[in-house]
């Protein structure tokens, strides 16, 4: 019986002994035994009986038994992951499993913990230890997750955007689309390279070839201190390790199928070829389910943006960017930029959509929305915040502008920060959102010249006299909303009378 890699059934013990035989699980690609019973000859019987229990019989004695005789088994079942079962008629739970009595080889998805024996052909092995690290178990969390002792599983950045980290890659030979392999966090190991010999010594270019010219690879680590590379055709849970290894994993670049282009795919067409250049893009989608754009959550400066939901449940607002001149400009640079960055306080891209004249952002969902919805009493029975929720807001805030000064490759003013573009969680925390105005400046620049774009009532002066901007235009903007975010009042309100209605004026 062969279920997609395993299959089960009598095997012979060795090519030069045909008379001996073990009833084993098999995994078929590599012909490893995973799992065997004791080791009968070609005249015994593997019994299913009509009490439930599985049996083996040698010479008229029981060699091997489930000794689940009675419990109610109707069927036995050898699953996808390689774990032989017996269940009842309901089949909710396994009355004996293969798993729970280890023999030849773990596998993955296989606890193998405290009181278990590993065996091979009836004979215990070895003494195994069990790990004192659950991170040292290749499934202590779902694949490509890393397992961090004490804090539990979190997805590596560049994964970030997939659905359950997951990149989704079960054989690129199989695959239309363009493969590339993307560098993950570092400080990541892997316990499967403690058992797969490494291919001869490389440098790490040579290490990437060698995944890209087999098409049956997916992951690659590269120790960098003995020059050792592992190449992986599947991948469970990462572990955070110190050290020096370098861990890549393929992911496929979305490609159109080709038809006679339209007028519309012109455009779409112009940005495929944009998109496919960025390293590290978010996943694009062909659709995101916003029930037909019936629930609006609010209104930017370059579309509407609408509730959606993936298909894991998870829910997305989604930014349909409109326009084809300045709004084309807008998406690209929101793909560009927030794509390719992660922090805490910016808002995540999701992923994205360029079908035909359509273009589609969708970021993570923000419950209690902008923050202007919190900190400008529109009438007496507005809720505001407390002074200790507004503190972690600006703080917040003030952590994502440094990140995009500071720690990433080129320098990112965000050009137009505002409440509006401050986005809240179901906590309230803070996050920087919105960089359709995004400019970009290099290390060594500490100034740039680029056209006028933000908000009245948050443009720093260099904007409004043509001078150069640098970072600090944005934290000049970032003083506006602090001091919107203490006096609960806009920075420019006429209503408040000529005197009052500059607030920083007034203020000063």
């Amino acid at each position: 019986m062969a279920v997609f890699g395993f299959g089960f059934g009598f095997v012979t013990i060795s090519v030069s002994d045909s008379t001996s035989y073990i009833l084993a699980v098999v995994h078929l690609v590599t012909t490893s035994i995973v799992w065997s019973a004791n080791p009968v000859s070609h005249s015994d019987n593997f019994v299913f009986d009509k009490d439930g229990n599985a049996y083996l019989q040698s010479g008229g004695s029981t060699v091997w038994t489930a000794n689940i005789s009675g419990k109610g088994g109707t069927s036995m079942q050898l699953l996808d992951s390689g774990n032989l079962v017996v269940l009842d008629k309901d089949g909710s739970s396994p009355l004996w499993q293969s798993f729970s009595h280890p023999t030849d080889t773990l596998l993955s998805g296989q606890s193998f913990v405290e009181g278990m024996n590993l065996s091979v052909n009836g004979k215990s092995v070895l003494p195994i230890t069990v790990p004192q690290d659950s991170c040292d178990m290749p499934a202590h969390c779902k694949p490509y997750s890393i397992c961090n002792s004490g804090t539990g599983c979190q997805c590596p950045s560049a994964l970030s955007s997939y659905a359950n980290c997951d990149p989704g890659i079960i054989s690129p030979c199989n695959s239309k689309d363009k493969f590339q392999l993307v560098q993950l966090d570092s400080g990541v190991g892997y316990v499967g390279a403690r058992f797969t010999s490494p291919v001869p010594k490389t440098n790490l270019t040579g290490c990437k070839n060698a995944c890209m010219g087999n098409c049956s690879c997916i992951a690659v680590f590269f120790d960098q201190s003995s020059g050792n590379c592992f190449l992986f055709d599947q991948i469970g849970s990462l572990q955070q390790k110190d050290g020096r290894v370098l861990v890549y994993v393929g992911f496929c670049i979305y490609r159109r199928s080709h038809h006679t282009p339209s007028h519309d795919d012109a455009g779409s067409s112009e940005d495929d070829g944009f998109l496919q250049t960025i390293s590290g893009a978010p996943t694009r989608y062909t659709y995101y389910a916003t029930n037909n754009f019936s629930d609006k959550l609010g209104q930017g400066g370059f579309g509407s943006v609408y509730l959606g939901t993936l298909l894991d449940g998870s829910r997305i607002a989604v930014k349909k960017v409109e326009g084809i001149g300045q709004g084309k400009k807008e998406f690209r640079s929101e793909v560009t930029i927030i794509g390719s960055i992660h922090h805490i306080h910016l808002v995540k891209l999701r992923g994205f959509c360029a079908e035909g004249a359509h273009r589609l952002l969708a970021y993570e969902y923000m419950a209690k929305g902008s923050l202007d919805r919190w900190i400008f009493q529109r009438n007496e029975d507005s809720s505001l915040l407390d002074w200790e929720t507004r503190f972690n807001i600006a703080l917040g805030t003030a952590k994502g502008l440094a990140y995009l000064h500071q720690d990433c490759e080129s320098k990112i003013i965000h050009c137009d920060i505002k409440p509006e573009n401050v986005l809240l969680d179901d906590n309230f925390l803070a996050k920087v959102s919105d960089f359709g105005l995004a400019k970009l400046m290099t290390r060594e620049q500490s100034h740039v010249f680029t056209t006028l774009r933000g908000t009245r009532g948050y443009l720093a002066p260099e904007w409004i006299t043509n001078y150069a901007i640098s970072e600090k235009s944005d934290v000049y903007s970032y003083g506006m909303v602090l001091l919107e975010i203490i006096s609960w009042r806009k920075s420019y309100d006429p209503v408040e009378g000529s005197e009052k209605a500059h607030f920083p004026s007034y203020a000063s």
